[in-house]
């Protein structure tokens, strides 16, 4: 009875080094999301919103967009395209449906992610009460999922973005009974 125990060890092993193998691959080509957080700057009063995105797959809409084979840089021209690419499909709106101003800081890469930034200098109860739109490499990428964490004075939310669900309140309305539930 011997013969089966050390036969599985070795289906087990090749399993494994699969398993890892394509966790790799994954990790490289399937696996699409950027990271957004929003939260207050108590020295400037301003609301600092950092966005993290794979440079790779930045870069590759950026070639795409431009026909050629290109590395996502922080020259001038790719910060300038990607403020572009963030105006477009980046918004916070208000609840008349009308974008709120966001200031422009700029984009830093380092190893593996691009870093974008922007600021929120209004107020802000007028943001808690606004929708985040977040199409950011939608239909680009499958399953390309966007995560927004907000973190402002009381309120915390964490909004997961998809093809099917690129708008959300960043404050569900508050129904009766939504003030019990401080932790």
């Amino acid at each position: 009875m011997q013969q089966p125990t050390t036969m599985s060890k070795a289906v087990i092993a090749s399993l494994l080094v699969l398993l890892v193998m394509s966790c790799g691959a994954a990790m490289a080509h399937t696996y699409h999301a950027i990271r957004t957080t929003m939260t207050l700057n108590a020295e400037t009063g301003s609301v600092e919103i950092i966005h993290r995105v794979f440079a790779n797959d930045l870069g590759a809409v950026l070639a795409a967009e431009q026909n050629q084979r290109l590395e996502l840089s922080e020259s001038a021209a790719h910060q300038q395209w990607t403020e572009q690419y963030w105006q477009r499909y980046f918004a916070v709106l208000d609840r008349h449906d009308q974008p709120i101003e966001l200031t422009w800081v700029g984009m830093e890469i380092d190893d593996h992610y691009a870093w974008v930034y922007q600021e929120y200098h209004g107020d802000i109860a007028e943001l808690l009460a606004s929708d985040i739109h977040n199409g950011l490499l939608m239909g680009n990428f499958d399953h390309q999922i966007n995560t927004v964490d907000v973190v402002l004075a009381e309120h915390k939310s964490a909004l997961v973005f998809s093809e099917a669900k690129l708008r959300q309140a960043i404050k569900h309305s508050s129904k009766a009974g939504d003030h019990h539930h401080h932790h």
